[in-house]
C-alpha cells in the first residue's frame, strides 16, 4: 500500500502529524493507496493522481468535528473506498450512505510506548478549555502536585504549568504523572450545529442523533497516549462514554462524575499508587494493538481481502 501525505487541518500539539505512516509506504504497490492528513482528502490533484488506484483509503481522525464546519465530508468520502474513522457515529452514517466506513480507535506511534519517566506529578490534564465541564478538571487538580499543558490561554490559563510544549515533551510530561484526567466530548456551538443541519439527511438513513446535540462523544488522543506512556487513565463519564469501544472500565481505566470523586480518585492514587499498578499496566498492553503499525497492517490486509 501506497501512502501519501498532506499535512494541514489538525491542531498543533495533535499527534496526527506523529503518527508516521509515510514510514510505511510500499510506493511500488500500484493497488492500493491510504490519504493521511485531513486535507488529503479535499485536495483535487491528489485524487486526479491516484484515481485509478484499486483501493483508495482515509484515515479520518478529525470526526466528528469534521461535521460542524466545511464541505459536505459524506460527499467527499465517496472517492474513497474505505473510511477508518476514530467516531463510530461517523462510521455508521458512512455506512448506512454507501460509504464502508470503519470505526478504528486513534492510532499512537509505537515511539509513545518507549516513553518512561520517574513519577513526579499527581495528576495532568493537557488540551484547551471549551466548556464549563472543564472546571470539574482543574478545580480538583489544582489541589495537588498537577501539570496542566495548553496551547492557548483562556479560561484556566493562570493554572497553566507548561504553555506550548512539543508533542515529545508533553509524552514525558504524561509519563511523570500518576494520572491523566480527561473527558472524551466536544461541545458544538450553535453556529456548528446550524452548518451540520446539512448532515440530517444522511441520518435518516441511518447513523446517530449524536452528533447533532450540545455534547458530542470524541475519543480523544490523550487517551492512548496517556496509556502508551504508562498513566492511568481517569475519564469524565458521559452520556456516550466512546472509550468502551476500546477499553473497558476498571480494567484499563477508571470512570468519575463530578469533581469530588475526582479528586478523591487523584488523592487515592497519589497515596496508594501501587494498586492501581494493574490497571496502568493492562492499559499500556491493550493500546499496544492500537499502533499506526497495527492499524497500517490492518489497512492493508483490507485492501487485498476486504
Amino acid at each position: 500500500m501506497k501512502v501519501v501525505h498532506l499535512e494541514g487541518g489538525e491542531y498543533p500539539d495533535c499527534i496526527v502529524k506523529h503518527l508516521g505512516f509515510d514510514k510505511f509506504s510500499e510506493p511500488s504497490d500500484a493497488d492500493s493507496v491510504l490519504f493521511w492528513g485531513w486535507n488529503s482528502a479535499f485536495n483535487e490533484d491528489l485524487k486526479r493522481e491516484y484515481r485509478n488506484y484499486k483501493k483508495k483509503f482515509f484515515l479520518d481522525t478529525a470526526s466528528p468535528t469534521a461535521f460542524y464546519s466545511g464541505p459536505d465530508i459524506v460527499e467527499t468520502f465517496k472517492y474513497f473506498d474505505g473510511v477508518y474513522t476514530i467516531c463510530p457515529y461517523t462510521s455508521d452514517i458512512l455506512s448506512n450512505n454507501g460509504i464502508k466506513g470503519t470505526a478504528v480507535c486513534f492510532p499512537v506511534p509505537e515511539e509513545c510506548l518507549d516513553v518512561q519517566e520517574e513519577k513526579v506529578y499527581d495528576a495532568i490534564y493537557y488540551g484547551q478549555i471549551h466548556s464549563p465541564k472543564y472546571s470539574v478538571l482543574l478545580n480538583a487538580l489544582s489541589n495537588f502536585n498537577y501539570r496542566f499543558c495548553s496551547i492557548a490561554n483562556g479560561a484556566f490559563s493562570e493554572l497553566i504549568t507548561d504553555f506550548g510544549v512539543t508533542t515529545q515533551e508533553k509524552w514525558k510530561l504524561l509519563a511523570k504523572s500518576r494520572c491523566s484526567v480527561g473527558l472524551n466530548l466536544v461541545f458544538p456551538k450553535a453556529g456548528h450545529l446550524q452548518h451540520a443541519d446539512q448532515y440530517k439527511k444522511y441520518v435518516s438513513k441511518g447513523g446517530s442523533e449524536a452528533l447533532f446535540s450540545s455534547e458530542v462523544p470524541q475519543m480523544k488522543t490523550r487517551m492512548v497516549e496517556a496509556a502508551a506512556c504508562g498513566t492511568l487513565m481517569l475519564l469524565y463519564r458521559d452520556g456516550y462514554n466512546v472509550v468502551e469501544n476500546w477499553f473497558t472500565s476498571d480494567k484499563h481505566f477508571l470512570y468519575f462524575s463530578n469533581q469530588e470523586e475526582l479528586h478523591a480518585r487523584i488523592q487515592d492514587i497519589r497515596d496508594n499508587y501501587d494498586k492501581y499498578l494493574p490497571i496502568v499496566k493492562a492499559a499500556k498492553d491493550q493500546v499496544k494493538q492500537y499502533t499506526s503499525r497495527n492499524l497500517f497492517n490492518k489497512m492493508k490486509w483490507d485492501s487485498k481481502h476486504g
